[in-house]
């Protein structure tokens, strides 16, 4: 009896564990007769992608219950013999806990219509200013025309893009957290748009899954395997539109490898996708990642090689820099920063294995690299920004089973689940170079010459940025009259 006891505390505290620690969709059916009253036995089946990923028969009360779904669109299957079928779509599930949804049964010869009665559930608008929670799905994504954080401003007022970050209700971009199926998000990149299934934003309340965050949480699923070879591809670019050069294009694969022909309890033939796979991968190159309205100036190009052959000009006060004598025809406004381009790409893969009805196996690997050149310095400097190189590594392997259990027994939609996490996100390494910095010395007042020193100090410069360091003093020696 111990034993059995014990055995249960555990089976319970990883439950608490996992529903901490993974992306799972709650979901729960209720099925009743054209009398209101309770209808057991009715099989359920959750269809993601027109692929069976679980399903589960109602008991005496008529309940039936799903704990780890993937969050996503899903069309329900309900059946029971002597009663017309019940098919519900376009169900889309959430991280945790959702609505239920309440299934009512006809019984077979008690009207003309004899075929599935099939529901499609009203499309939920991503547009809504008040509530805590948006949750826009892949097609909306796609058919929004937003991408990245715009597309979230769009959906709640709650949520403003700053120069640090996103930030919700006022608060630091640094008490927000990002996820991508679960898994706490660190470094660059996210989803692709053609991979995404869904997001979710929670801008109040946080549920305790998330942790401790004093910001929002923003929630990514990637899409699942489908059971057909499904193929998209995208491009944007505003060359030629405009001077800021915003250019991406991505592509995106999904399929099945292995597929098992299988028979039912009713003798029907169906296909059941075991081993399938989605990628996705995106790349981009901007030529000004970030636009201003008003322009910047910089020095024009002959001013600026007057200033680089001669930086000093000598006075009867001493040294002046020959850009204090700048005038503001030696400026030239232009639209889009200079020398500030700057380039991703981010590359997704994912494999859903599902050996058996009770057991899946879910892989999933990313890489991202992020490369561009800093635009601070646009007046005169433009030619020497420096650059930055960033990648980040991330992918999970989750394995998860659910038990079958007696459907009038306590204990019910009992599983465990088990993931392994890996996440590495650094800078490329950089090289050591040299600053030349110079001083001037006066050893005379009469007839003497001005002595040049230079001083050679180490620091560290990006390997690609080593271009010729300008030096700020005069090259040539400069005689001063007493």
């Amino acid at each position: 009896m111990l034993r059995k006891i014990i055995a249960l505390a555990v089976v319970v505290l990883s439950i608490g564990v996992v529903t901490a620690q993974t992306n799972f969709a709650d979901f729960r059916i209720k099925a009743k007769d054209q009398d209101g009253r309770n209808l057991s036995g009715v099989k359920i089946v959750m269809l993601l992608n027109n692929i069976e990923v679980a399903s589960d028969t109602t008991d005496s009360d008529g309940n039936a219950g799903f704990t780890t779904l993937t969050p996503g669109k899903y069309d329900v299957q309900a059946t029971k013999e002597g009663y017309r079928d019940q098919e519900v779509r376009g169900i889309s599930l959430q991280p945790g806990q959702n609505p239920s949804e309440d299934l009512d049964f006809v019984k077979l010869g008690s009207g003309s219509m004899e075929a599935a009665v099939i529901k499609v559930k009203g499309k939920r608008s991503p547009v809504n200013f008040l509530q805590s929670e948006s949750v826009i799905d892949g097609a909306k994504i796609v058919g929004s025309g937003q991408r990245g954080t715009g597309l979230l401003e769009s959906t709640n007022s709650a949520i403003l893009s700053t120069p640090q970050g996103i930030s919700v209700r006022g608060t630091r971009a640094d008490g927000n957290g990002t996820f991508i199926d679960g898994q706490r998000v660190i470094g660059g990149g996210g989803l692709p748009t053609l991979g995404t299934e869904q997001i979710s934003a929670n801008v109040g309340g946080i549920p305790a899954m998330y942790g401790d965050l004093t910001g929002g949480v923003f929630s990514s699923t990637s899409k699942s395997a489908t059971d057909k070879i499904v193929t998209a591809i995208e491009g944007i670019t505003s060359s030629g539109l405009d001077p800021f050069g915003y250019n991406t294009v991505e592509g995106f694969i999904s399929g099945p490898i292995w597929v098992k022909e299988e028979k039912d309890a009713s003798g029907k033939t169906k296909r059941n996708v075991k081993l399938g796979y989605m990628m996705n991968a995106n790349l981009g190159y901007y030529k000004d990642p970030a636009p201003t309205r008003t322009g910047v100036y910089r020095v024009n190009e002959q001013k600026l090689q007057e200033i680089e052959n001669n930086p000093l000009i000598f006075t009867p006060n001493g040294f002046v820099h020959s850009a204090s004598f700048l005038r503001m025809e030696d400026f030239e406004l232009m639209k889009a920063r200079p020398n500030s381009d700057g380039g991703n790409g981010n590359f997704v893969g994912k494999l859903e294995w599902r050996p058996s009805q009770y057991v899946s196996v879910t892989g999933y690997a990313s890489y991202f690299y992020s490369t561009g050149l800093a635009a601070s310095n646009s007046v005169m400097n433009y030619k020497n920004n420096s650059r930055s190189d960033n990648q980040t590594f991330r992918g999970y392997l989750l394995f998860t089973q659910n038990f079958k259990t007696n459907k009038e027994s306590s204990i019910k939609n009992a599983y465990y689940s088990v993931r392994a996490e890996y996440q590495n996100t650094y800078a490329l390494p950089v090289m050591p170079g040299t600053w030349t910095i110079c001083s001037i010395m006066v050893t005379s007042a009469s007839f003497s010459r001005i002595q040049q020193r230079y001083i050679s100090m180490p620091t560290t410069i990006h390997h690609r940025t080593q271009t010729k360091i300008q030096r700020l003093c005069a090259t040539s020696s400069v005689t001063m009259y007493s």
